[in-house]
């Protein structure tokens, strides 16, 4: 089994075998997430009814069966950027009579709140794997429920696939090579702002001091031959987030320190061999908010 996975509770194994047996679905609504509770990141079992520390239930938006895997469904939600303070590492799908369907251990991700000073929308998605996909429909309000990204792109790369949608406005449009001449150029931007994360950048090493540049992306990498210094961006960002993945070498024992806009408000550094320090940075102006978490090796 991998690290991060998805199971049937047992009450949703009772349940699609009932719908089977019956002609009947199963109706998913809402997607919960969860810090694991005292314990934090645990694994999870069939035989819960709850997750460990829920923080937050959302309406789930969109039910897809995977185009390249037709047993597999796809569950989307959206947590607003005016909800956080909280990590994510159990997830929870919850059907029309407030059962859990399905639990999942989750990857541990931080969701700032708006009044922190950084805010932004975490998109969720769980996979579940069933041989009989249409036992599971979606019941949702559209009032409440967000968009994800990846729906907004579907439906306009269907938009955008019909040659009628608008006329000869569209022949037009993709013959005019100065249509969307910042398109390249903001595409990091747009993809630094939404939060999503970017492919792993290596951070940069220089007379002990270590540097990254967020224009390049907001995920980094780096392993700890010496004692270092982890120094603020330059320029330092207005807003947004990033990740700087810190492994330990062999040797370990290596002392970290931070420039003076870094303010750690959770964890440490662990400094034992191969360990693995997943820093967490939160831009705000002249102060990064630094939360620290770990995997066991590296």
């Amino acid at each position: 089994m991998s690290d991060y996975y998805t199971i049937f509770t047992n009450i949703g194994v009772a349940k699609m075998a009932n719908a089977l047996a019956l002609g009947q679905s199963v109706t998913l609504t809402h997607f919960a997430v969860g810090d694991g509770g005292v314990d934090g990141d645990y694994n999870p079992i069939a035989a819960q009814t709850s997750l460990r520390g829920e923080t937050y239930r959302a309406q789930i938006n969109a039910i897809n069966v995977d185009p390249e895997n037709p047993s597999w469904l796809v569950i989307e939600a959206v947590i607003p950027a005016n909800q956080g303070g909280w990590y994510v590492r159990e997830a929870g799908l919850f059907d029309q009579d407030g059962d859990m369907i399905a639990v999942a251990r989750y990857p541990e991700t931080f969701k700032p709140v708006l009044e922190s000073g950084v805010g932004k929308d975490l998109y969720l998605r769980m996979i579940l794997e069933h041989s009989n996909t249409e036992l599971v429909t979606l019941k949702i309000d559209p009032a409440i429920v967000l968009s994800t990204r990846q729906y907004v792109d579907n439906s306009i790369a269907d938009h955008d696939a019909d040659p009628n949608a608008h006329g000869d406005m569209l022949e037009v449009h993709n013959g005019d090579n100065q249509a969307h001449p910042d398109f390249l150029r903001r595409n990091r931007t747009d993809t630094l702002t939404a939060g999503f994360w970017t492919n792993p950048v290596p951070a940069t090493v220089a007379a002990g001091n270590v540097s990254f540049n967020p224009a390049l992306g907001n995920r980094f990498t780096l392993t700890a031959p010496e004692a270092l210094t982890i120094t603020s961006p330059d320029p330092m960002p207005a807003g947004g987030s990033a990740r700087l993945e810190l492994t330990m070498d062999a040797v370990g024992n290596h002392g970290i320190a931070w420039g003076p806009e870094f303010r750690v408000n959770n964890g440490q550094i662990d400094t034992d061999p191969n360990a693995v320090n997943l820093i967490h940075m939160e831009f705000s102006g002249a102060v990064i908010d630094v939360h620290i978490t770990q995997r066991a090796e590296a």
